[in-house]
C-alpha cells in the first residue's frame, strides 16, 4: 500500500514536471 501511494505520488509530480516541460518548449 505505501509503494502504491508513493507510486502515485511519483506519477502526479512526473505529470507536474512534463507539463512545465512542454510549456517551456512552448514558450521558447
Amino acid at each position: 500500500l505505501i509503494e502504491l501511494k508513493l507510486l502515485k505520488e511519483y506519477t502526479a509530480y512526473a505529470r507536474e514536471i512534463n507539463t512545465e516541460i512542454a510549456t517551456t518548449s512552448v514558450r521558447f
